[in-house]
């Protein structure tokens, strides 16, 4: 298990984006939310061909109508030439490493279609763990969903989701180095796992659930995976704030899968923070 470290959250935005901000904005996440859904319907693809065999005659489309979307919104050409390689390989050609990393980009999706209110509700993560191809293959053959005329979610509701799955992170955290999964050489970061478990651990009034049991009842397998979304989550939420914040960079940075997959921004370690408390 890599060490945790702490980043220091951006602070509230002061100003709503102007319109042209907004459209700029909107065309921006709209743009990421396409490149995500992609390599989500193409990890699926590897995926469903490495469990199935396909008749003789039989064409796989999803790699040429990838590539063909992509150059049609012009991101093709502004990706990370690894996560490019990987869209021009053959299909069935991908790795089960490849699949199951990139699998995991249906979380960051799942957030930019709120926030570009595709879908209105962000489900909670201990209700809503599971893997779901529908809205990647929903923007891959209908990319239009994108252009409503609509705001785009306010940062405020980020701000109040982030704050919840920080804490919901720390929980999950907290248990898995309780149980010994996760191991950690700080410290101050084993007894704030310890605080959490004494408070909270057990209790089916205040500890979080996973469907339909607590934390603490979880199965460790299941506990992990949930943990990895927790902070896949955290991390989105606070480049998307950024973004409400910042506006679109002036040079944009390449579209590239490990903006959200880099175990390095959002590892909270206590070193000198305290586990946030939900808000309701």
């Amino acid at each position: 298990f890599a060490p945790m470290h702490i980043t220091t959250i951006p602070s509230e935005p002061t100003d709503s984006p102007n319109e042209e901000d907004s459209q700029a904005l909107r065309a921006w996440f709209s743009e990421w939310a396409i490149f995500l859904a992609v390599m989500v319907s193409r990890a699926n693809s590897e995926h469903f061909l490495k469990e199935h065999k396909i008749p003789d005659g039989a064409e796989i489309i999803t790699r040429r109508r990838n590539i063909d979307l992509l150059r049609s919104y012009g991101i093709f050409e502004r990706m990370a030439s690894a996560d490019r390689d990987a869209i021009l390989m053959p299909d069935g050609h991908w790795e089960n490493a490849s699949i199951d990393l990139l699998s995991v980009l249906f979380e960051p999706l799942r957030i930019l279609r709120w926030i570009l209110r595709v879908d209105f509700l962000l489900p909670e993560l201990g209700q809503a763990f599971q893997g779901n191809l529908s809205p990647a293959l929903q923007i891959v053959t209908t990319p239009e969903l994108l252009n409503r005329k609509l705001p785009l979610m306010e940062s405020e509701k980020l701000q109040i989701h982030r704050i919840n799955h920080r804490a919901f992170y720390f929980r999950c955290l907290a248990e898995l180095i309780h149980r010994g999964v996760f191991v950690t050489q700080s410290e101050k970061a084993l007894q704030l796992s310890n605080e959490i478990i004494e408070a909270i651990g057990g209790q089916q009034d205040k500890d979080f659930l996973l469907g339909s049991l607590l934390v603490s009842e979880a199965e460790t397998d299941q506990l992990v995976w949930v943990a990895k979304l927790a902070r896949i989550r955290c991390q989105t939420l606070d480049w998307a704030i950024t973004c409400l914040q910042e506006g679109v960079p002036a040079e944009p940075p390449q579209f590239s899968s490990s903006l959200f997959l880099e175990e390095t921004a959002t590892h909270p370690e206590p070193l000198d923070a305290q586990a946030p408390e939900a808000h309701s």
